[in-house]
């Protein structure tokens, strides 16, 4: 095994592109949200403020990823 989250994502989103992905991190930087929702996911949460979105964001990308 090995490598980043987002080594993850781009590799399950090659392979699999209709997996949706919803990403929880508490690294909230401009930057770094915009390498993840670049490499394909479809929401990016932080952690320390957006707890209570993360049911909703799931459901929302579960929906996305079946149609």
């Amino acid at each position: 095994a090995g490598g980043s989250g987002l080594d993850v994502l781009r590799t399950v989103r090659r392979a699999a592109p209709e997996i949706a992905f919803v990403v929880f991190s508490n690294n909230s930087g401009l930057a770094f949200r915009k390498r993840y929702l670049g490499g394909g996911a479809v929401r990016f949460l932080d952690k320390s403020i957006e707890f209570e979105q993360l049911a909703q964001s799931v459901a929302d990308a579960s929906q996305h990823a079946t149609h």
